[in-house]
């Protein structure tokens, strides 16, 4: 899957389709609202894409 990193300022999160967090605990976590702004898709494709991927994953993998 490609991927673009940059820094944004948090401000950006407001104009976002889709956003999510991940972490070893909490896996992919989708966001649905910022500053009490809805986000059009929580979860959308791409953190369901992640979130399938990462479980997948770790079945393969379970001590990595």
């Amino acid at each position: 899957m490609p991927v673009d990193e940059a820094a944004l300022a948090p401000a950006a999160l407001g104009d976002a389709d889709e956003a999510f967090l991940t972490s070893s605990t909490r896996e992919v976590q989708p966001i649905g609202r910022v500053d009490g702004h809805a986000l059009p898709a929580a979860p959308g494709p791409t953190s369901d894409k992640l979130g399938a991927l990462l479980t997948e994953l770790i079945a393969r993998v379970p001590d990595p």
